[in-house]
């Protein structure tokens, strides 16, 4: 890819190891981005291997979409896994 984009002077920029990013672009289905973004950050507590790490958002909806990932991740409701209408929990024992 490098030496490719070299010929003709092309920018480039490669993910080279970076961690599960969730790549939202501005003709998504908006709301479907919103809430997997946010299931990406607190699924398994964020303890599981592809638990999104990262968000890349394109420029055009990047605002918009910061400020509505963050209205919804307020509503995750965080607490002891077993009590009913808990979503996010600790996965360990105190053990």
């Amino acid at each position: 890819m490098a030496a490719a984009s070299a010929q003709t002077l092309k920018k480039l920029s490669l993910e080279l190891g970076g961690k599960n990013p969730q790549i939202v672009f501005a003709d998504c289905d908006f709301e479907a981005a919103v809430d997997a973004t946010v299931l990406g950050m607190h699924f398994n507590a964020g303890q599981c291997c592809n638990s999104g790490s990262r968000v890349l958002v394109q420029a055009a909806i990047a605002e918009r979409f910061v400020v509505a990932v963050a209205e919804r991740a307020r509503q995750v409701r965080v607490g002891d896994p077993l009590d009913q209408g808990v979503q996010v929990g600790a996965i360990t024992t105190q053990r």
